[in-house]
């Protein structure tokens, strides 16, 4: 779902590891609210609904349809992935259960009526859905990743099953925990959480496992929801650090036609028990930028340029993204928050939260966990793995503006290494006052006037006029992120550049 279909759809899920096992430690977190992990000192929100504004105000979001999923298999009908197929309009949903009473059907929704047309039998605890089209746009199959099961079954464009294809179990856990899916012209790519750092190639010819196209990201990570740009994949993934002290969360890409690994960087890591970063969940936008959540981000979500390259951030305030969702037009993105119950409207045009909706006692259902979303023409739709339910919401504003950034900051390297240099260049108007600032925290905060997204407290490295430029030694430790942003007067008007994100790797 994040650029325009039948091309291509992509959302994730994944959650890092913690406990001694890395499956058990990942399944626990997906499946059960996060109170029962006490090293994460979690607490789920109150169970009253709760709409706020964070930011202009906007057309109120409206909950339209409550589609209840409770009956439908031989388990509980907590939902996990969502997809919209435009050809038939009809919406996917996996049906996954819970840990202790896994499901195993995949839900087809007539998208107009909001009610369930049939559902198709999958493996155990179905996760995530995507779709493959011919050369012409049309539809050839479903598929969703079974990862009790370690299978991917596969349906043709009558919702018929045709397949199901069992994948490798390289540590030997009974499963690889298939995970993320997506389809490009040759193959579905499965991604899989159980440390192997695999990457599966189901061939859409064969609709069998091709072990010779298969990609390895890593050992020891788990990979959340992949995306399709050009050649690459790119794909969030957690890794533990040595001895479970913490973990790190980010981005992987890889050329999926020589199956090289490309580039890897961190958005954030802990070194202690308070927190656990894994990348979740990757939007591609229609100019090829990148949109990165994760849980433990900080409140943040990683912005990349068309590279893929990390270069700045959105403020999420107090919640993390799980899972995302994309309007067609790139303009307004869904997102899931997992643990925190909400589900927020970001305007990516002005760069910020517009609505945060807390799901906890909206309509009749007592919705938890809200985990995936996908927009269906201007309605955002979301999952709730801890209760029966998806939800359906109306009223989309409009975006906008952009934030008026002037003048121009430069990163020599937003991904350096440690102890390595690292040049920052403001560029503003000839004659006139720039400045160069950076804080590691989360508030906006004033400086001459202006409102910096980088605060609290940023500190002033250089003050010049025209450009200003430092050339600094990055610190030895890793994982320190730096949030840097400058200042320009221009024609005698005081502005800010757009703000940049540095993380020590």
């Amino acid at each position: 779902m994040f650029v325009r279909r039948p091309a291509r759809r992509g959302v994730s899920r994944v959650c890092a590891c913690v406990g001694p096992n890395p499956v058990f430690r990942t399944r626990l977190r997906r499946r059960f609210p996060l109170t029962f992990v006490p090293a994460l000192g979690r607490r789920l929100l109150g169970a009253l609904a709760v709409l706020s504004l964070l930011a202009a105000p906007t057309a109120a979001q409206t909950l339209t349809a409550e589609i209840p999923m409770s009956g439908l298999g031989t388990g509980f009908g907590g939902t996990f992935g969502i997809a919209y197929e435009p050809n038939t309009d009809r919406v996917y949903v996996a049906v996954s259960g819970s840990f202790g009473a896994p499901n195993s059907v995949v839900a087809v929704v007539d998208a107009t009526t909001k009610t369930v047309l049939h559902t198709i039998p999958v493996g155990g605890f179905p996760e995530d859905v995507a779709f493959a089209y011919d050369a012409n746009g049309n539809l050839l199959y479903g598929a969703v990743t079974n990862s009790n099961d370690g299978t991917v079954t596969v349906w043709d464009d009558q919702d018929q099953v045709v397949a199901t294809v069992a994948l490798p179990d390289p540590l030997g856990f009974g499963t690889c925990y298939p995970f993320g899916i997506v389809a490009d012209d040759t193959y579905f790519w499965v991604t899989t959480v159980d440390g192997s750092g695999m990457v599966y190639a189901v061939s859409i010819a064969t609709l069998a496992h091709d072990p010779a196209a298969d990609l390895a990201l890593g050992s020891g990570r788990t990979l959340a929801r992949p995306a399709l740009v050009g050649n690459e994949i790119w794909v969030p993934y957690a890794e533990n650090l040595p001895g479970f002290a913490g973990s790190e969360g980010g981005l992987a890409r890889a050329d999926r036609t020589s199956g090289v690994l490309l580039d890897s960087w961190m958005f954030r890591r802990r070194d202690d028990f308070t927190a656990w970063p894994s990348g979740q969940d990757v939007a591609v936008l229609p100019d090829g930028r990148g949109v990165l959540a994760g849980l433990d981000f900080g409140g943040r979500l990683a912005t990349t340029d068309a590279g893929g390259v990390l270069d700045r951030f959105v403020h999420l305030g107090l919640a993390d993204g799980y899972g995302l969702g994309l309007h067609d037009t790139g303009d307004w993105l869904a997102v899931a928050t997992f643990n925190h119950e909400k589900v927020l409207l970001v305007d990516l045009v002005a760069e910020e939260v517009a609505t945060e909706l807390i799901v906890a006692g909206l309509g009749v259902g007592n919705h938890q966990l809200p985990n995936d979303a996908t927009f269906v023409g201007d309605e955002f739709w979301v999952t709730c793995q801890g209760s029966e339910y998806v939800l359906v919401f109306s009223g989309l504003p409009m975006p906008g503006p952009a934030p008026a950034w002037q003048g121009t900051l430069t990163v020599s390297d937003p991904t350096p290494a440690p102890g390595s240099a690292l040049t920052l260049t403001v560029t503003g108007s000839p004659g006139e006052t720039c400045a160069l600032l950076y804080s590691d925290g989360t508030t906006p905060t004033l400086y001459r006037g202006q409102e910096f997204a980088i605060g609290p407290n940023p500190v002033v490295l250089a003050v010049g006029t025209g450009q200003v430029q430092r050339t600094l030694t990055v610190p030895a430790a890793t994982g320190r992120q730096v949030f840097l942003q400058g200042y320009a007067r221009i024609g005698g008007v005081d502005g800010l550049t757009a703000p940049k994100a540095v993380v020590v790797q």
